[in-house]
């Protein structure tokens, strides 16, 4: 995103609009604000498309849905188990119901 696609999602926003710590979402985008001492893991859907072309190689369009990815990355993210995390073993576990 460019700084001035950024401004114009701001400028979209109320003036006393305060960003909780899970973001607020504005035309498409998760907005995030992180103090300085936190950091964020980020997954998405590119992770989705490129763990499917791990497995299916030049195929994956053709065995995987991408429209299902916005869903299962969701699904991960909310269901994860916190003990262990999101690993690339996770992603597949949720590609599997992409298949076509």
């Amino acid at each position: 995103m460019k700084v001035k696609e950024a401004i114009e999602i701001l400028s979209q926003l109320d003036e006393n609009t305060t960003i909780e710590q899970n973001g607020i979402e504005i035309n498409g985008y998760k907005l995030l604000a992180l103090p300085q001492t936190s950091a964020a893991i980020i997954w998405s859907v590119e992770d989705f498309e490129m763990q499917a072309r791990n497995t299916a190689d030049d195929e994956w369009e053709d065995e995987y849905d991408q429209a299902k990815f916005t869903d299962a990355l969701h699904r991960m993210i909310e269901n994860h188990d916190a003990d262990w995390g999101i690993t690339w073993s996770t992603v597949s576990d949720y590609l599997i119901e992409c298949k076509r």
